[in-house]
């Protein structure tokens, strides 16, 4: 009788669990509340069997503990399951114990799916990942990482090391897409990448947009740096083209970019003379190649301003442009190894290098993007950003939203 019952209850648990699942998988976690009306009738089952194993079996205390875990997680979206029987267990069904075992562990896969954060990055080396993790810093005073930044090691002089879990890509467009993909997932691009295929957020309550981020108020913000090896005398090309860069011209090529661009000469607080470019009658002697490396945010911007220069001078050719995007560490140390004086460097981030000669051509904001089905998040912190990036966080709900 008593296995009669045990399989039968073994069949309730599973039947609940397919009900669960599949109600789960199709929704988002804000609507799940809405179920219970419809899908009363899981909530009972899972109930039931709460219920009968106070009779029909003995659980492990880690299996109890994971109950337990799993029923807080559904607490938090106001469905209540009672695990009180779990106190008073009495009996031994090793066929129950197993089913109930299987159960927790897919329930505890599904509820890893449904609340987790999936945390998203680009690599070590790129430009917008150098100004995130300068800027994302722990400025809770009462913190025991106060004042501590993102840190892509284990040293702790220089900060707080990624969640182990973190995923990270190479190309602004995966971040999107994976984003995209993940209904707990967060990452960040440059303000100009975002589509609508992703939700970007507030950051301490200000929304990223071209005013924002020249006047200030929204704090993740980096410049877009073109740069040459400093000491070395530009080819009269690579000069022409930096000349274009730099000029009004460029500038308006800045904002069609979606980017922001000097606003009557001024840049990040300093006043700059940006005069008109004149194109060139012909292509000026020496060495026929501009060689550009570095970042790959920034290269719409560059194509962009490349097109213009070409439509410019008549004369020109796509092909004295010879581009590998590769990172804005590796522009940066190619720029500076520079031998000819044609290479041209593109960084997404402020960098202090003497070897280096920079121009800032324009500030954009760095978004945080989740997914679009995202209804528990308009708004995140600097601090929430590090929490959620060092792994100190790990559901959205546990966010604090201090400034």
């Amino acid at each position: 009788m008593k296995k009669i019952v045990s399989m039968a209850v073994a069949l309730c648990m599973c039947i609940g669990l397919v009900a669960f699942a599949a109600a789960c998988s199709s929704v988002d976690p804000e609507e799940i509340k809405a179920l219970r009306t419809d899908n009363a009738n899981i909530i009972t089952e899972l109930n039931k069997i709460s219920g009968a194993l106070k009779t029909q079996g003995e659980l492990s205390e880690a299996q109890k503990e994971e109950l337990k875990k799993i029923a807080d997680e559904l607490k938090a979206l106001d469905i209540d399951i009672d695990l009180s029987a779990l106190d008073d267990l009495s009996g031994d069904l090793a066929a129950l114990t197993t089913q109930l075992n299987n159960l927790t562990q897919t329930v505890t896969g599904l509820g890893k799916e449904l609340f987790e954060i999936y945390v998203v990055s680009r690599e070590d080396g790129s430009g917008t990942r150098d100004a995130f993790q300068s800027l994302v810093k722990d400025t809770r005073a009462d913190s025991p990482t106060n004042g501590k930044a993102l840190s892509a090691t284990t040293d702790a002089a220089s900060g707080v090391k990624y969640v182990s879990t973190m995923s990270e890509y190479s190309v602004t467009g995966q971040v999107i897409s994976a984003v995209s993909q993940a209904k707990y997932g967060i990452g960040y691009v440059g303000m100009a990448s975002t589509n609508d295929t992703v939700k970007t957020l507030k950051v301490n309550g200000v929304f990223p947009s071209d005013a924002t981020v020249l006047d200030g108020t929204y704090k993740l913000q980096r410049p877009f740096v073109f740069c040459r090896k400093a000491g070395l005398e530009a080819t009269p090309l690579a000069a022409d083209f930096i000349k274009f860069i730099e000029s009004s011209q460029g500038q308006d090529i800045v904002q069609a970019t979606k980017l922001v661009k000097q606003v009557n000469g001024t840049f990040a607080g300093a006043t700059v003379a940006k005069p008109s470019y004149t194109p060139l009658s012909a292509q000026p002697s020496g060495n026929g190649s501009i060689v550009i490396r570095g970042s790959t945010s920034m290269e719409g911007l560059f194509n962009n301003l490349r097109n213009e220069y070409l439509r410019l001078n008549t004369w020109a050719a796509g092909s004295m442009f010879d581009t590998n995007l590769l990172g804005s560490g590796s522009g940066r140390d190619l720029a500076a190894a520079d031998t000819v004086g044609n290479i041209i460097g593109m960084s997404s981030s402020a960098f202090t290098n003497t070897a280096l000669v920079q121009f800032n051509v324009a500030l954009e904001g760095v978004a945080v993007i989740v997914n679009l089905t995202n209804g528990m998040l308009d708004n995140i912190t600097i601090n929430d950003l590090f929490d959620v990036y060092t792994g100190a966080v790990t559901r959205f709900s546990e966010l604090k939203h201090v400034v």
